[in-house]
């Protein structure tokens, strides 16, 4: 065996383990700001490509899902004090009948809601209940009682109870630990900025 060789081969070894410690090509201030807000600029452009895709797609889903469901849990407040109370001569407590249905329904529905999710595809589980609530959410211009708006409250709770469980589901499933954290804020942002537009 040639011991030269050898030592050639631990001379590469060694250049390649020195190599991090080369002074690497400084980035600008922006860049710097953005790769510890958006923390992905220090990974490699392909995996850069596919963080951004999954944020554009998945994060963006849903943020405007839980902002939609947001709206339709505090839809009843708004509209109590817009004339619903008249409309359908509200007294007492039914504002607080209705809100005490639909917690009954969110917390009824949220475990049965994330079994199925593990047999069912969250792209079509969560849109398809979403879309179901919207419909019943609708149907809620239509109710001539509190009884009836009782039951569409139950139901609506019962459906929306998917959404955070589900989602959060989705967000761990798609980010490392590592970059869920901040994608997580932004997700429960959305119900914050949700409360500014619902009234």
């Amino acid at each position: 065996m040639d011991r030269s060789s050898n030592n050639d081969g631990a001379k590469d070894a060694f250049s390649v383990v020195a190599q991090p410690n080369e002074q690497q090509p400084k980035r600008s201030l922006r860049k710097r700001i953005a790769a510890v807000v958006w923390d992905s600029l220090d990974k490699d452009p392909e995996e850069r490509k596919f963080i951004a895709k999954i944020d554009w797609w998945i994060l963006s889903y849903c943020c405007i899902a839980y902002f939609v469901k947001y709206l339709d849990q505090t839809n009843v407040s708004n509209a109590y004090v817009s004339g619903m109370k008249e409309d359908l001569h509200l007294t007492g407590n039914d504002l607080n009948y209705l809100t005490t249905f639909f917690n009954i329904g969110y917390i009824i529905g949220q475990l049965p809601s994330q079994l199925i999710l593990t047999r069912i595809r969250p792209s079509i589980w969560l849109p398809t209940l979403e879309l179901i609530w919207s419909f019943i959410v609708m149907g809620m211009a239509g109710a001539k009682n509190v009884q009836t708006m009782c039951a569409l409250r139950f139901l609506v709770g019962l459906l929306e109870a998917s959404a955070y469980p589900g989602i959060m589901t989705l967000l761990g499933n798609w980010y490392t630990p590592q970059e869920l954290g901040k994608r997580a804020c932004i997700f429960q942002a959305s119900s914050s900025i949700a409360q500014m537009f619902s009234g």
